[in-house]
């Protein structure tokens, strides 16, 4: 029997966050738009989030879960790209989390016309370790290709070097084999982004906040 092909693919790179997962999870499955399915890949944690993983496929049959040994984050984000079956695609890191609107306001982004293929962004919350939030906002535009050089001189730090808080086609992905560089670390979204944006039709921001980043674990903890 076939699987219902999703309309967006969620995918979650997993690693030495037990303190976290659960809820970021539960805020995926929680989400309004319901169209998705969601890979998490356990990276070789160290500690409980494989079966944690587990436990919440054998509760929603959206979630499907790949273990694999410690190969970093790049890895793991290519071996949910590898799997993924929606025409879209958006990332979550398992540390951070989502409101119930992050699917829905990115999908209602999208262009009309669904030929065209390209990005949509959306702006983020940072969640501070003392419980403060700070809204990040980012410009609302709509770049065209031959703005792509506008891209790259204001908006690469500032609003594209995250793989998360947007919405990629999978079609432009499966198209030209466009996956994270293994070997690099800290500078793998944005060059995800870079090898991306030349294929696309429309990179479109838009000035919503649905996905929290909490600030500082990653780097403290995390290195995956």
């Amino acid at each position: 029997m076939e699987r219902n092909i999703p309309e967006i693919s969620v995918i979650v790179p997993v690693y030495n966050v037990e303190q976290y997962l659960a809820e970021c999870i539960s805020s995926i499955l929680s989400q309004t738009f319901t169209d998705f399915e969601l890979l998490l890949v356990d990276d070789g944690s160290p500690d409980r989030c494989g079966e944690i993983c587990d436990e919440y496929a054998g509760k929603d049959k959206r979630v499907r879960v790949f273990h694999q040994e410690n190969a970093g984050l790049s890895c793991a984000r290519n071996k949910g790209l590898e799997h993924a079956s929606g025409t879209y695609i958006a990332f979550v890191d398992s540390d951070d989390y989502v409101t119930s609107t992050y699917l829905q306001e990115l999908y209602a982004s999208l262009p009309a016309d669904k030929s065209q293929r390209g990005t949509v962004i959306c702006g983020f919350d940072k969640l501070f370790p003392d419980g403060s939030l700070h809204t990040v906002h980012v410009p609302q535009q709509t770049i065209l290709p031959m703005d792509c050089s506008r891209v790259l001189a204001e908006l690469v730090g500032k609003y594209v070097m995250y793989a998360w808080a947007k919405l990629y086609d999978n079609r432009l992905i499966k198209e030209y084999g466009i996956r994270f560089v293994p070997a690099v670390s800290g500078l793998e979204d944005m060059l995800f982004m870079l090898d991306y944006l030349p294929y696309s039709d429309y990179l479109l921001i838009r000035d919503t906040s649905t996905y929290i980043y909490r600030v500082g674990y990653s780097m403290a903890v995390d290195t995956n």
